[in-house]
């Protein structure tokens, strides 16, 4: 699921768009998804932005971040699972 998750927050990070209405969607999506994120802890979203917009890997995030590899992907994983809540 965490997967799945990390794979849609990648999309919509970085899907083309090919139509109007597709745009349009896509824009609400933005919406909802930048608004989900503001509401989380700041440490969260910091490692979402890092993860899917910026597309670092773990490493190069627990490096900016000053912590672990294994902390970054804890950290990450839980903020996966707030951020889905915040959408749902």
């Amino acid at each position: 699921a965490i997967d799945r998750d990390s794979l849609r927050l990648e999309h919509l990070a970085t899907a083309s768009v090919s139509s109007p209405s597709l745009a349009a969607q896509r824009a609400e999506e933005s919406l909802l998804l930048s608004a989900a994120l503001e509401r989380l802890p700041e440490d969260y979203r910091e490692v979402l932005l890092l993860r899917h917009f910026e597309q670092l890997e773990h490493a190069e995030v627990a490096a900016r971040m000053n912590r672990s590899p294994a902390a970054v992907r804890m950290l990450w994983v839980r903020a996966l699972e707030a951020l889905k809540k915040e959408m749902s």
